[in-house]
């Protein structure tokens, strides 16, 4: 079980949503409804986050990482995080998850970085990540290419990317 509360940058974190033993989870409140959100992540508001604490424990069953973050990571997401590591160690079923972890920054963080972000109003929002990680790859790897002139590798990530974008048009930014 999870012992403390960590923290991790959002460019530590790209690489590791291919993880499916990985849950992110967003406390934001109403402003999720508005703004774009880390695709594949669960919404648990802040505001009635302490009630629903055993249906997030249910809905991350077997996950051994949970990332947690709010706007900016200042206060509800840690607050919750917190919270939800009381939680796992005062309730009497087992549990996978090994680690607490809260998004430096939070989402606000996130999407200045020009990290991926989805904006369907699916709920929960439909898994993603692994699309939108490929997305961000090519992304790099057509700026760090461009910049050394490999039009052949440039023209094969072009081609990669237009299947990227077809199989994640309606979630991706």
């Amino acid at each position: 079980m999870a012992r403390g509360v960590s923290y991790i940058s959002a460019a530590q974190l790209v690489p590791m949503l291919r993880d499916p033993r990985i849950a992110v989870v967003d406390v934001r409140d109403e402003e999720r409804i508005y703004d774009a959100h880390i695709a594949g992540s669960h919404h648990y508001a802040s505001d009635s986050f302490g009630e629903r604490l055993p249906e997030l424990a249910q809905a991350t069953k077997g996950k051994e990482t949970l990332v947690f973050h709010c706007a900016l990571s200042k206060v509800r997401g840690p607050s919750c995080a917190q919270m939800y590591l009381d939680y796992l160690s005062e309730a009497d079923e087992d549990s996978d998850v090994k680690n607490i972890i809260v998004l430096e920054r939070g989402f606000n963080g996130w999407e200045l970085s020009g990290r991926p972000v989805c904006r369907c109003k699916d709920a929960p929002c439909k898994d993603y990540r692994v699309a939108i990680y490929a997305l961000w790859s090519l992304q790099h790897i057509k700026n760090r290419v461009s910049h050394f002139g490999g039009s052949a590798i440039m023209l094969l990530c072009g081609s990669i990317n237009s299947v990227a974008v077809n199989i994640t048009s309606r979630h991706v930014n």
